[in-house]
């Protein structure tokens, strides 16, 4: 064998070492994913190829990846709203909200048809920022109040109408039932629909309540591709200004599995 083919085969034996740890970071965490429309446009099995989970799962390689997210969900509860697990209608309604995603996912577990998740991603808050009008509560209590409400979690999710409300409930529900489990939140992305400020405020709300509640917020609408500017010149990263298109799914989600992957692998 010349030293040429020592080399070479030094390099393959050393870059398929490279790429096999690279797959198998993650194989061990399950994974639930929660969210809007542009995490519903994966699939539920996150195979879609305009929903960043698709490419999330792919970059990642968790043990197992499942979509509980629904079109037209927002974070806010209504005055109305209350327990509805089977609800999929694709539009903004009373029962369309993350609390129902949340509870959704007990069950599976529950009855054992979804694995017990290692890691929860929570992607929503364009449509609170884009329909406030049908979250007239919004903004009614602050997230200091949110925190402060010992009995936040067991409150039905219409005495919890307010955006900082539905984020610190949905998300205390989630530790009691899984008190092991990695909770991440992802802010909107931008969109030309809604200002960046009403999305900003969004954000900011989202950011508050997960600093307060010690989980990890990744800031979408500051990190990821999709920019409102880019996108009222020319369609690049969504195929209506709100939505991904295969394009801006794969670049948003190999951006949250890289930051994911820093939290996860480094937890310290």
């Amino acid at each position: 064998m010349t030293i040429l083919h020592k080399i070479l085969l030094s390099a393959i034996f050393i870059g398929c070492s490279t790429a096999s740890a690279q797959t198998s970071a993650h194989d061990t965490i399950d994974v639930a994913i929660l969210g809007d429309s542009n995490t519903w446009l994966g699939g539920d099995h996150c195979d879609k190829p305009k929903g960043w989970n698709t490419y999330f799962k792919a970059a990642y390689n968790p043990k197992s990846c499942v979509s509980f997210a629904r079109s037209g969900a927002t974070w806010t509860n209504t005055t109305n709203t209350v327990l509805d697990r089977n609800e999929n209608v694709g539009i903004i309604t009373d029962n369309n909200v993350i609390y129902n995603q949340v509870c959704r996912l007990i069950e599976a577990v529950e009855i054992s048809k979804t694995p017990r998740p290692h890691l929860i991603i929570i992607a929503c808050g364009t449509n609170d920022a884009w329909f406030e009008k049908k979250r007239p509560q919004i903004w009614s209590a602050s997230v200091d109040d949110a925190i402060a409400d010992e009995t936040i979690v067991a409150k039905d999710p219409s005495e919890n109408p307010s955006l900082a409300q539905s984020v610190v409930q949905d998300c205390l529900l989630i530790r009691q039932f899984f008190p092991s489990t990695q909770i991440v939140l992802l802010t909107p992305l931008q969109t030309t629909a809604v200002s960046i400020d009403k999305i900003g405020r969004v954000g900011d709300t989202i950011q508050k309540c997960g600093d307060l509640l010690g989980i990890p917020v990744i800031r979408q609408d500051k990190v990821c591709v999709v920019k409102a500017s880019d996108e009222k010149q020319h369609r690049t990263n969504t195929y209506d200004g709100t939505h991904t298109n295969a394009t801006g799914a794969k670049a948003n989600g190999e951006i949250i599995a890289a930051a994911i992957s820093k939290l996860t692998d480094n937890p310290n």
